[in-house]
């Protein structure tokens, strides 16, 4: 039996309409002579591989414009013509997950998908698209850990706290699910760490906007007994989800630091927590409002004649038990922050060494194209710092032989005679009597003339030294200029021969 058969997709599903043939799968119009043309008898198999670029170009198009839906239908009718065309499959995959919801998870779809695609892949395609894959459902997974988030961080009870450990096992058997297929492991530190941020930012959302300010409602600071329980219960989902964040990324950063401060925060506010009950008062003395006002732990309203006194609080052994993890998640905060710093300080050495160490790399390799130079500059060096010694050996000869010329100026000799000689003449003198005072002064004269004459003599031996000093002076004088400018050159050297390169 003849039948119409489109050729664009195959299909025999054609109707007529307004003098038309028209493809009811692909939408192609024929006219009635070219419907003629196109009878064939009975079953055909139609060629349809070119059809397959159309299709995944329009998977992608609808991909890229945020149609998943679509695009999972283009690579199905790809798939359909070709079993095995990688590129579909790769496209199905993402674009499966990517409808994935909380009440229905197509992660797992997606993972097959993925599989189909890398397997089929041409041997040097397959690791670009294993990591293209793992990428895709790092991101597939912190997007559903994000839905929960969100409505946990709106509805802090059971149900989306057991969702959230429910939603965790499910990752990590999307993780399984990948290695089992693909035989390509997915780091679980590299999900689990921004999982756990979620987590944690999360708790901390549904504590500012919904449970505190539920508790400390209208009310406050009188809560009651059901505010009280709802509340608690509502702090053991946080700490135990803060917990879970914890045990799956624990890797004692900053992260890790808020997280025991968090779980702090939340003990010490249930330890703080309780029901308020009141009770009438008559205040119609003023005696009586400062009486109950005086009293710790009540709360007078005036207004109201009531006096509202704590109910329902944690047991004293709950109290103890919270204070007990107090301690410990405060103990763990300070050896974080203490391994911290021990860290910093290691990375900041570290970082230290290879710039000293890059830097001499630099320096060697800088002298080892400029050999020449270098070598020009300390055979220059050398000469210089011979020069300099040879200048100071020179100065210390001639203030050698300056200062003996020094040591032999005459008149010391004369000085220690007249000296010898002024002794004598005073012992001689203080040995006269006192009617004696006309010898007296006659030995005194004799004492003044050769004290006269030493004076003589050690002025002209001053005057002597003083020539041999500017001598000296001068010979230092010169000798330091000429050091200088070596040394200037020297210091010029030295520095182009160290510096930094």
């Amino acid at each position: 039996m003849k039948q119409l058969a489109c050729e664009m997709c195959g299909s025999n599903n054609m109707v007529k309409q307004n003098g038309m043939f028209v493809c009811q799968d692909c939408g192609t119009k024929y006219s009635v002579e070219e419907a003629r043309k196109m009878m064939v008898e009975g079953t055909v198999r139609v060629d349809n591989s070119h059809m397959i670029e159309n299709y995944l170009e329009m998977a992608r198009n609808a991909k890229d414009a945020g149609n998943n839906t679509e695009a999972e239908t283009y690579c199905n009718k790809a798939i359909e013509i070709d079993p095995n065309n990688y590129k579909a499959w790769m496209i199905k995959g993402e674009a499966a997950a990517w409808q994935s919801t909380l009440q229905n998870s197509r992660i797992g779809e997606g993972v097959s998908a993925f599989a189909k695609g890398i397997t089929n892949a041409p041997e040097e395609e397959r690791e670009e698209l294993t990591e293209y894959a793992k990428e895709q459902i790092k991101r597939l997974s912190t997007a559903m850990i994000s839905l929960r988030a969100d409505r946990f961080a709106k509805w802090p009870d059971a149900e989306e706290s057991a969702g959230f450990i429910s939603d965790l096992t499910s990752v990590l058997g999307t993780v399984v699910n990948f290695l089992t297929q693909t035989g390509s492991l997915i780091p679980v530190s590299e999900i689990m760490a921004p999982i756990a941020t979620q987590i944690n930012q999360s708790v901390v959302k549904a504590y500012q906007s919904v449970i505190k300010p539920e508790y400390k409602s209208d009310r406050y600071p009188w809560p009651d007994d059901d505010d009280f329980r709802k509340y608690i219960e509502r702090i053991g989902y946080c700490t135990t989800l803060v917990e879970k964040a914890i045990d799956i990324c624990n890797d004692d950063d900053d992260e890790d630091i808020q997280r025991y401060e968090n779980l702090v925060f939340l003990h010490k506010e249930a330890i703080n927590a309780c029901s308020y009950d009141s009770k009438y008062v008559d205040l119609d003395e003023p005696w009586k409002v400062n009486f109950y006002n005086s009293k710790p732990g009540l709360y007078l309203v005036a207004r109201e004649n009531r006096v509202y006194f704590k109910k329902l609080s944690l047991t004293g052994s709950a109290v103890a038990s919270r204070n007990n993890l107090i301690r410990q998640y405060e103990s763990k905060v300070g050896e974080l922050k203490s391994a911290k710093k021990r860290r910093i300080a290691a990375e900041k050495a570290e970082k230290k060494r290879k710039e000293k160490e890059a830097a001499k790399k630099r320096f060697d390799d800088y002298w080892a194209e400029h050999a020449e130079e270098k070598t020009r500059l300390e055979t220059e060096q050398k000469n210089i710092q011979e020069q300099i010694a040879g200048l100071k050996a020179s100065q210390d000869e001639q203030f050698a032989a300056l200062n003996k010329e020094i040591a032999a100026i005459p008149g010391q000799y004369d000085i220690n005679n007249l000296n010898e000689r002024i002794k004598k003449l005073t012992e001689e003198r203080n040995a006269l009597g006192i009617f004696k005072g006309k010898e007296k002064k006659a030995l005194q004269d004799q004492i003044d003339q050769a004290t006269a004459d030493i004076k003589t003599i050690q002025d002209r031996m001053a005057t002597a030294r003083n020539g041999i000093d500017q001598k000296i002076a001068s010979v230092g004088s010169e000798i330091r200029i000429k050091i200088d400018q070596l040394q200037n050159r020297l210091n010029i050297i030295n520095t182009e021969l160290t510096k930094a390169r």
